[in-house]
């Protein structure tokens, strides 16, 4: 019996290591099993890093294209300005050009027709015109004479005046105020 119950025993510590192994078994198939869900997740994890990764590469090689595009659009309008520019200032020399020789011809005329004219008669041409335009400009302008003129005496005379100096002086601008009267009913200009 003692060799039976050493079997049972011996049976029992096999069983209990034989559980223990398939435990530990177990145990080290779990640990396997998470490293394995470890390692996916960080593989999963760096796959996605990755993919953000060239996501943002290819959305920063998207912007650098579209600027580069803007870029490239904004130099060809430059370039056109240029060209505008250029053509608008070829025009304008063209035509200060083209201005200058009007110019010039003009004055070659002008000399010519001074030196053709006699003087005299050039001035008078000159004092016709003047008149005409100095005369056309004065149709609505009334000359009155002024009525508060006073006859104080020459300026370098020192004496005062008298009554007849003054009463003189009143006399003459009644007979100055007659006299614009009479002009201003026989004036044919109304």
């Amino acid at each position: 019996m003692l060799k039976e119950e050493e079997a049972i025993q011996l049976a029992h510590v096999e069983k209990d290591n034989k559980i223990k192994l398939a435990m530990k078994a177990k145990e080290l198939l779990l640990v396997k099993e998470e490293e394995k869900v470890q390692l996916a997740d960080i593989a999963r994890d760096t796959k996605i890093k990755r993919a953000q990764k060239a996501e943002k590469l290819i959305l920063i090689q998207d912007s650098q294209k579209v600027q580069e595009a803007e870029k490239a659009k904004e130099l060809f309008i430059a370039e056109a300005d240029l060209k505008i520019q250029e053509a608008l200032l070829k025009k304008a020399q063209l035509e200060a050009k083209a201005i200058l020789e009007m110019g010039n011809a003009r004055a070659d005329v002008l000399k010519a027709e001074y030196l053709a004219r006699i003087p005299e008669i050039y001035h008078a041409e000159i004092k016709k015109e003047i008149a005409e335009i100095i005369y056309s400009n004065l149709k609505g302008i009334n000359v009155t004479m002024p009525h508060n003129i006073v006859n104080m005496g020459e300026s370098g005379d020192k004496n005062l005046q008298t009554n007849l100096d003054v009463l003189s002086s009143f006399a003459t601008i009644n007979v100055m105020e007659g006299m614009e009267k009479k002009a201003l009913e026989n004036n044919p200009i109304k």
